[in-house]
């Protein structure tokens, strides 16, 4: 991993670039616009078709497993810990509307904007049993 640091005095990841955490999930709503759900309570965000990234982080250390989006406003990013975030505006914020401490989230599917799937397990000491959806 390596880091540069610019004049005006802010790092930056300059490899593995965008981010050095690891990424889980990557999809596309679109030709253009896409998301990554990474560790550390990381989303990236591409409008280019991947050409660059930008990067959000959550204020949650949780390893974000999954995201999925209903549209291209809409979207849950799920994780470890019972981490669900949620963004209405394309990603540029996002929202903690659930948390259960004891629940490991791993993948999230939505159908139409009311109905979707989530896969999820208990966590314990780093091992995952009991997976439900």
């Amino acid at each position: 991993m390596f880091a540069s640091m610019t004049a005006s005095g802010q790092w930056y990841w300059v490899n593995p670039y965008p981010t050095g955490n690891t990424i889980y999930c990557t999809k596309f709503v679109n030709a253009a616009t896409g998301y990554s759900s990474c560790a550390s309570g990381t989303i990236l965000k591409t409008t280019n078709g991947g050409v660059n990234w930008s990067v959000t982080m959550l204020n949650n250390s949780a390893n974000l497993k999954s995201l999925h989006f209903t549209d291209v406003n809409t979207g849950v990013a799920v994780g470890e810990y019972g981490a669900v975030y949620r963004t209405t505006n394309a990603g540029n914020n996002w929202e903690k509307i659930f948390v259960n401490d004891s629940m490991d989230f791993r993948d999230i599917k939505f159908y139409d904007a009311n109905t979707g799937i989530l896969l999820t397990g208990y966590n314990t000491g780093g091992y995952i049993y009991g997976p439900r959806i």
